[in-house]
């Protein structure tokens, strides 16, 4: 939904959220949020994120659902709220963040499966894991996400090289981008490409991140409500990018917003691990 036709789908849907004349079709959009938590700034912060992002957020079953505004320094005027229905069959986040130069990559509202290196303790017993423990990862997922801008939705896995998954410990932070909304232009993606299931997908790989001393791999893919991530470990350690000695630590799901506004809804997200005999 957030290629074509989206300035127009937006602009309805976020009118939706401010008045009480939403379409009947529209009523999941504008149900108020029993639990929510938000940012509404008016003025520049001066002074620098913590690791951690923002503190603000809540725990529901086996996620975490965070609202990370992680590089908002400098940043004049934004709005982001996460929030969760009652029985946490809807949960998402809305945000409007202005164009500022440079460009980049300001916010991850996120939902965490397991132990981000943010947080202090593991959303579930289940992570973090071995990767030569890992027989099964995958993903299935019902989302709807409406944005102008430029942002994308994707599931960042975190990959350490201890149990404690400690920032420290990051060895590398694997994205798999499912949509995109402006951030990318054809010919970055155009090559290297990795084949992954014997399909050829757009592959990026930085050795040393900027802004931390692990490594960044990114793979762009076409998924509509399945992802199985284990072949994209698998082929990190077949080109030796990682070893399987190391952590499958968290997975992440959420929208990298580097300016416009959006929504996105998670209707349902359930990872189906499994650990060797």
């Amino acid at each position: 939904m957030s290629r074509s036709g989206i300035g127009c789908i937006l602009l309805t849907v976020m009118c939706l959220l401010t008045t009480a004349a939403a379409a009947e079709e529209e009523t999941h959009f504008v149900e108020l949020p029993i639990l929510q938590a938000q940012y509404a700034h008016t003025h520049a912060i001066t002074q620098a994120p913590a690791w951690a992002g923002s503190p603000q957020g809540f725990s529901f079953g086996e996620f975490f659902v965070s609202n990370n505004a992680w590089n908002r320094r400098g940043v004049p005027h934004f709005s982001q709220t996460v929030f969760a229905n009652e029985d946490g069959s809807e949960i998402g986040w809305t945000w409007d963040w202005p164009t500022i130069e440079p460009e980049q990559v300001r916010s991850f509202p996120y939902i965490v499966i397991g132990k981000t290196p943010a947080r202090a303790a593991s959303t579930t017993a289940r992570l973090p894991i071995r990767l030569s423990d890992v027989e099964a990862c995958r993903l299935s997922y019902a989302v709807e996400t409406v944005s102008s801008g430029k942002s994308n939705t994707a599931f960042d896995v975190w990959i350490t090289d201890d149990a404690s998954a400690s920032r420290d410990s990051v060895v590398m932070e694997l994205m798999i981008w499912i949509d995109d909304c402006n951030m990318v232009e054809e010919e970055d993606i155009a090559n290297p490409r990795a084949r992954i299931n014997d399909q050829l997908v757009p592959f990026h790989y930085i050795e040393r991140m900027p802004h931390g001393h692990w490594a960044y791999a990114l793979f762009i893919v076409e998924d509509e409500g399945n992802l199985n991530v284990l072949p994209f470990i698998r082929y990190l350690i077949e080109e030796h990018y990682l070893n399987d000695d190391l952590f499958l630590a968290s997975i992440d799901f959420g929208n990298e917003i580097v300016s416009g506004t959006g929504l996105t809804v998670v209707k349902d997200l359930v990872l189906d691990l499994r650990a060797t005999d």
